[in-house]
């Protein structure tokens, strides 16, 4: 149970795991007793200089429109005429948890310590924003930051958005150096030092605890206190949302969500992000055959899938790019459901009878998929061996493997490819194939200086991958959340970055497996 009471300015979250790092770009995450952090906590004690606006859709579902950036640390920026080159305008009097004010050196220094850790920060700004050292990134002046691209970027802010690349307190950092370890990675997997709207107040292994700072640049938050507790199992948190320990779930299957959404004083969210997807190994036989992976693709029932497992809360996929990111195309998809076909090109292919492993999670979802991905590949002449990911060695790949959240952080076409067939180093747990044309098309994309042509160019790459069939694209998903009413409505108002989080980067995993 949670030590504090869930009340209207008390968040209280039922979380994985609380004792996690502040550090959410440090190599050596994993590697110690504090795991990576799930992206809304680093974003209750940082800010980052600007947010996607989270806007509502005729259909009642929410999204992230990266066209519409909200300035946080950023107080307004403009682009030159190519949108190669950003010039940033700080916030002024911006106090950090330690009183020291925001300066352009911050962002540097936080740039610049993203580049050196060569983590997911830097694969985020450089691989997919197009930006190679963070020689491109200039302190002009004390309140302004020039990001410098060598290709145009109109999308280039929504790169400020990552927790990965969130604001240091660089002149308290820098205290807290040392020759074994220049960018304080000890410092800061323990210590949020930030421009954020909560200190922090305590952490242990049951529970992460916040406070409102008083000298917050935006205000006092509208919430007190912040506290994310540990929970070991899905039904515990669920039942402790019932009982009122909990005021606010999220990371919910859609049969917990439908249990709660109607709830007496329970307001329901809906959020459009991420994909599932089956991985194929798709450069070993049999599966080295395009035509047997189109066939696979035929074959499967999309539309039952989302009626039964996600209970219609998903939508269909028809390639590599999110169906709420630009360039996603639709009608670039040549697999319509047709059994009959299938069997055909697995006779053709010489692979009917073939035994495949498929490997698979043990959560009820990853199951219900899983059964009928079986059933229907069986009547194609294929035999799926479902086996457990837990008994599958970290990088070994096998013919089949579910995915059944792609954690695809923003709607964006080079984001959600590279993510998936350029990705950075430990991602998808060694488990994918990258493959060098692929990755050359990508580049070349970032490089050309015509936005236009580099839309079409996306179009073209996932028209291609739809045809290459390396993956099964299941569908299109929906990030799940119930909180209750009485909570202070600060927490919606745009204002607290960490909600706005959870409604486009967050997942499943914010809860444990264990049902």
């Amino acid at each position: 149970m949670p030590s504090l009471p869930a009340t209207a300015q008390t968040l209280v979250m039922p979380i994985r795991r609380s004792w996690v790092s502040f550090d959410a770009d440090a190599p050596r995450l994993g590697e110690s007793d504090r795991p990576a952090p799930p992206y809304h906590i680093s974003l209750t004690f940082y800010d980052p200089l600007a947010l996607p606006r989270v806007v509502q859709d005729p259909d009642g579902q929410w999204r992230a429109d990266f066209s519409q950036m909200v300035g946080f640390l950023a107080e307004r920026w403009e682009a030159n005429a190519d949108a190669s080159e950003w010039t940033v305008t700080l916030r002024r009097g911006v106090r950090s948890h330690f009183g020291n004010e925001l300066t352009a050196d911050d962002v540097k220094w936080s740039w610049d310590r993203a580049y050196a850790l060569r983590g997911v920060g830097l694969w985020r700004s450089r691989v997919v924003g197009g930006l190679p050292t963070s020689e491109g990134v200039i302190a002009a002046d004390r309140w302004t930051v020039v990001f410098r691209l060598p290709a145009p970027k109109p999308s280039w802010p929504k790169f400020w958005a990552f927790a990965t690349n969130c604001i240091f307190d660089s002149r308290e950092a820098r205290r807290h150096t040392r020759e074994s370890d220049p960018w304080a990675l000890e410092f800061l997997s323990a210590v949020p030092c930030g421009f954020g709207p909560f200190a922090l107040e305590r952490q242990d292994q049951h529970e992460l605890l916040g406070r409102a700072r008083d000298d917050y640049w935006a205000g006092r938050p509208g919430l007190e206190r912040v506290c994310y507790a540990s929970v070991a199992t899905r039904s515990e948190a669920i039942e402790q949302f019932l009982g009122g320990a909990f005021n606010l779930i999220g990371g919910l299957f859609p049969r917990e969500f439908r249990r709660l959404e109607q709830l007496p004083g329970v307001v329901p969210v809906i959020a459009k992000t991420n994909q599932a997807q089956i991985d194929l190994d798709w450069k070993t036989p049999p599966l080295d055959q395009q035509p047997l992976r189109q066939a696979i693709l035929m074959a499967i029932p999309y539309d039952r899938i989302i009626r039964e497992v996600y209970d219609g809360l998903a939508r269909p996929s028809r390639g590599p790019i999110l169906d709420i990111a630009s360039d996603y195309d639709p009608d670039a998809w040549p697999y319509p459901y047709d059994p009959a076909r299938a069997r055909e090109l697995v006779r053709a292919a010489g692979a009917e009878g073939a035994e495949l492993d498929f490997a698979v999670g043990e959560d009820e979802e990853s199951q219900q998929i899983a059964a009928i991905v079986v059933a229907a590949l069986a009547e194609i002449g294929l035999r799926l061996r479902v086996i457990p990911q837990r008994s599958v060695p970290p990088g070994q790949l096998t013919p089949l493997w579910l995915n059944p959240e792609t954690s695809h952080g923003i709607a964006d076409p080079h984001y959600n490819i590279a993510h998936e067939y350029d990705p950075p180093r430990g991602m998808h747990g060694g488990r994918y194939i990258r493959d060098r044309a692929i990755v050359e098309r990508l580049r070349a994309i970032n490089e050309h200086p015509d936005p236009a042509a580099k839309s079409a160019e996306y179009r073209r790459l996932a028209r291609d991958l739809v045809e290459l069939a390396p993956k099964v694209f299941l569908a299109n998903l929906t990030f799940l959340l119930c909180y209750r009413a009485e909570l202070d409505p600060w927490l919606t108002s745009g204002q607290f970055a960490a909600y706005q989080n959870l409604l486009w980067a967050a997942g499943r995993s914010l809860l444990p497996d264990t049902p």
